[in-house]
């Protein structure tokens, strides 16, 4: 009995062992994945500091994130053809197909004094207004915000258009335009409902953004029935409610209703003809 009991209080103590261990595993995940230690989507599409890299190197960097590259040149004291500015910051994810703006390093501004103007105005091109005011400050020009157009690959509220274009020399004072992005196009489709006397459909006739769902429930006035439903010209089984999944074109909904009749009514009208 007394080996019984010691084999028992052994199995006792490695089962405490065991969820103990088991507990001190789950709060190490718990508080690693708070930490950000088990984040393996960490840094997925980050755009690193292109500051200092080679035009090649950069542009190369940006189109493998599956980006576009928006180059500019500026007279600069750093080595002519390296990165000196760009336009989303370092560890800014990069959207497939969103474009990147960097400003290349065209060497050293002439020492000489010149009547002429020689700094550049820089493409301005995929940078938020923020930096876009940014640089126009340093370059002593006005920034106007002009109207915002659909882009499919810009992101909502960066630069899509300037006026005047990169590349043009710098006077102080200058005026330069931009239009911002309104993001892609949004299509919607037109679902057209009719309802004939006796019931309603709820909601009425609606427009719908590309992609999304929408149902629309049939009610029948006291006293009457769904006598009918037609979608797309289509006759289908008469339901309370349907639904329009993923639209991608324009709908119709039609529903007729009947008068609600006793069973010894619809008897005599299915054999005798209502005679």
């Amino acid at each position: 009995m007394n080996q019984d009991r010691y084999n028992a209080e052994r199995m006792r103590k490695r089962l405490w062992i065991t969820i103990i261990a088991a507990l001190l595993a789950l709060l190490t995940v718990i508080l690693s994945t708070c930490s950000g230690a088990f984040n393996f989507h960490k840094g997925l599409n980050s755009l690193p500091d292109l500051t200092g890299m080679t035009e090649e190197d950069a542009i190369a960097t940006i189109e493998k994130l599956r980006g576009h590259a928006s180059v500019s040149y500026e007279a600069s004291t750093a080595k002519a053809g390296t990165v000196i500015r760009q336009g989303i910051p370092a560890g800014d994810a990069v959207t497939p197909n969103s474009t990147v703006s960097i400003v290349v390093s065209s060497g050293k501004p002439d020492a000489q004094p010149s009547a002429e103007p020689q700094e550049l105005l820089p493409s301005l091109i995929g940078l938020s207004m923020e930096l876009a005011q940014r640089t126009a400050e340093e370059l002593g020009v006005t920034l106007i915000e002009g109207d915002y157009v659909y882009d499919d690959n810009i992101p909502y509220g960066s630069i899509v258009e300037q006026n005047p274009a990169g590349g043009t020399k710098v006077t102080k004072g200058m005026a330069v335009t931009v239009q911002l992005s309104a993001g892609p196009e949004t299509t919607r489709y037109t679902i057209t409902v009719e309802a004939g006397y006796g019931g309603s459909v709820s909601p009425g006739t609606t427009t719908v953004v590309e992609g999304e769902d929408i149902s629309f429930t049939i009610t029948p006035n006291e006293g009457y029935a769904i006598d009918r439903l037609v979608v797309d010209g289509t006759e289908v089984h008469s339901l309370d409610r349907y639904s329009f999944l993923t639209v991608d074109s324009n709908h119709t909904l039609s529903v007729t209703f009947r008068e609600q009749r006793s069973m010894l009514e619809e008897f005599i009208d299915q054999f005798f003809g209502g005679n």
